[in-house]
């Protein structure tokens, strides 16, 4: 590490592109018909060799001096981009860096192209460099890798520069959006629920969200709408919808743990559901609790609106699969269908790597191994189940 926090690259590499692996041996050939045939290619021989030599030499000494500052702490969602600033110095007295590609990712999964690019970079000078890399899976990132590469002057050799920062990065769960979860829950809490998704009822303003398309109009708040330049919907807070209290297990079946490690696709599956569904009923003006039972358990109070989801959704970035029955901690979860406080709240479990049924009439249990929910919406393989519908849109207010 050098003054001021800025690191050096980890490694580096210089390599020919195609147009150069087509010139090497052209030029290869021009020298052994000079050796062998006389003078008059002589001249030819040389300028190719010498162009070769001189992009060589260039491309090295063009990044020869880069140093890059460890990007601040930051907050995104999986499967989606968001920006991040890079400070990049260039050292050098002589050279100023130009035509810079950057690629920022945490070194685990495949890269779809570069994030940033830098037209270039005065000598002794430093620029923050807008990137906006995406990750696929939720959790929270301690590092992440930076390649900068550069094929200037001539495009005949590539300089690469990869450097290992320390970063702070909570990637979130990611969203879906509910479509056939309603219904159980207000059969469950014996009455009709009238979500986000629904017509609007009586209650308190407290919030704005953007309309959805097939939603009636009867919401819309046409002057705020006329001024930001799409349609939002009024929320509104009614007091006599029931809570909605979330249980997720974090044990999963050994043998399918063991095979899978830390990402075990149903387990991700399990904490994608579990976010999709506080999501869904906090926009419906709900109440919603979480508690993550297992070896670590955690939990978090009865909030409503949008200030509520974060706490959910930090809580389940950070979340781990542990081996082990991921039934056994359904005795802690019959709470009933009414609290001390005398509200009403809908218990709901969701699980992973089982099939087995909790008796309905504890709670609403969702297993994302069981038949009637098999196809809950995988992000790596972008399906969609009977459960969900498209990726919810960005909750505004």
């Amino acid at each position: 590490m050098s003054d001021e926090g800025y690191l050096a690259p980890k490694w580096q590499r210089t390599r020919p592109t195609g147009i150069a692996r087509s010139l090497i041996p052209i030029s290869a050939a021009l020298v052994l018909l000079f050796v062998f045939g006389g003078r008059p290619l002589g001249l030819v021989a040389a300028l190719a060799v010498a162009t070769l030599l001189l992009a060589w030499g260039l491309a090295r000494a063009n990044l020869s001096a880069l140093e890059v500052l460890p990007p601040a702490a930051s907050l995104a969602a999986a499967g989606a981009w968001f920006e991040l600033a890079i400070r990049v110095r260039n050292r050098s007295s002589w050279f100023v860096a130009r035509d810079l590609l950057l690629t920022l990712d945490d070194g685990t999964q495949r890269t779809t192209g570069p994030t940033g690019y830098l037209p270039s970079l005065a000598r002794g000078e430093s620029s923050a460099v807008r990137t906006a890399p995406r990750f696929a899976t939720r959790g929270r990132r301690r590092a992440v890798r930076l390649t900068i590469t550069s094929s200037f002057p001539f495009q005949l050799f590539e300089r690469t520069l990869v450097f290992e920062l320390p970063a702070d990065i909570l990637v979130l769960p990611y969203l879906a959006g509910l479509r056939a979860l309603d219904d159980r829950v207000a059969h469950f809490a014996g009455r009709r629920l009238d979500t986000a998704q629904g017509t609007v009822g009586d209650g308190e303003f407290y919030g704005l969200r953007e309309w959805r398309e097939g939603e009636s109009l009867r919401g819309v708040h046409w002057k705020l709408s006329a001024r930001r330049g799409r349609l939002l919907v009024r929320e509104l807070r009614n007091e006599d919808r029931p809570a909605v209290h979330l249980y997720l297990s974090t044990l999963v079946a050994g043998p399918f743990l063991a095979r899978a490690g830390n990402r075990h696709p149903s387990f991700e599956r399990a904490v994608c559901l579990t976010a999709t569904i506080a999501e869904h009923f906090l926009r419906g003006g709900h109440r919603v609790a979480l508690t993550v039972v297992g070896p670590n358990p955690c939990s978090i109070e009865r909030g409503r609106g949008r200030a509520s989801l974060y706490p959910i959704l930090a809580t389940l970035a950070e979340v781990e699969p542990d081996g082990g029955d991921p039934l056994a901690a359904v005795p802690q979860l019959r709470q009933g269908r009414r609290r001390r406080d005398g509200r009403d709240e809908v218990p709901i479990v969701v699980v992973a790597g089982r099939g087995a049924q909790v008796p309905r009439s504890e709670a609403i249990h969702l297993d994302v191994d069981a038949a009637d929910i098999d196809e809950v919406f995988d992000p790596a393989q972008t399906r969609h189940a009977p459960l969900f519908t498209a990726p919810s849109s960005t909750w505004t207010g």
